[in-house]
């Protein structure tokens, strides 16, 4: 029994190579994705500094909202994260 000739199989091959190849841009994109997407959130978590709570026109206390070295931390990785998305991102849909 004939399996297909060979311009078939090389057909088959060349077809499943590229839904692989598809298949791996998708998976870098949504990697990218997530990794811009987290680097927004962290950042944006550190960005404000303290929280008020007002009563009429005085604030009666603040607190710090995350703390100094956490803050720190975040806006380091924050912007580091986005950018390497973006980078992966970038090499995803230029493949």
């Amino acid at each position: 029994m004939e399996r297909g000739a060979e311009w078939e199989q090389r057909a088959v091959r060349e077809r499943w190579e590229e839904v692989e190849r598809r298949r791996r841009a998708a998976r870098r994109l949504r990697t990218g994705a997530v990794l811009v997407l987290g680097g927004l959130v962290v950042t944006l978590t550190a960005v404000p500094a303290e929280a008020c709570v007002e009563q009429g026109a005085w604030p009666h206390g603040c607190t710090a909202v995350v703390p100094a070295a956490t803050r720190a931390l975040f806006l380091a990785v924050g912007p580091i994260a986005a950018v390497g998305g973006l980078w992966i991102c970038w090499r995803a849909l230029t493949e």
